[in-house]
């Protein structure tokens, strides 16, 4: 758990970017990350959405712990056990969530090889903007 100090070091560095004139990446969700954001406890949610507005400031400059590069132009937020698999569209100011699973130790590759599809169908069936639901911190609630 985040002691109060390192949230609000964590918060300060958005309220500093957006106090600069940053622009933050917009963060879109495909249907199969919507759902499982729904079936999370609201302690989970919470933890979820704080590593979703760090992407939100640093978009491709996020790194671990918090982010991974994989492959084809896939990358992970990793919050606790699970991984949330994204991309970053050329020449938008976005993030697209698209899939999500429970980090197993033995061989994620399944999981990693559906992201990359998930991806590749986005991007030949997504031109922009407005063809994904975006999410904003109030999403959970909208949806209760």
């Amino acid at each position: 758990m985040a002691t109060p100090a390192r949230r609000h070091r964590w918060l300060t560095g958005i309220r500093e970017e957006l106090a600069a004139g940053g622009r933050l990446y917009e963060i879109e969700v495909e249907e199969e990350v919507r759902l499982w954001l729904e079936t999370l406890s609201d302690a989970e949610y919470a933890h979820v959405l704080r590593l979703a507005e760090l992407l939100a400031v640093r978009g491709p400059e996020l790194t671990e712990p918090y982010a991974k590069r994989l492959e084809h132009g896939v990358l992970e937020l990793r919050p606790g056990p699970y991984r949330i698999t994204y991309w970053l569209p050329a020449g938008r100011r976005a993030a697209v969530l698209l899939t999500c699973f429970r980090k197993r130790r033995d061989n994620d590759r399944p999981a990693k090889e559906r992201a990359y599809r998930a991806k590749a169908a986005c991007e030949a069936h997504h031109h922009g903007p407005g063809e994904h639901d975006v999410w904003s911190r109030t999403a959970k609630e909208a949806g209760r």
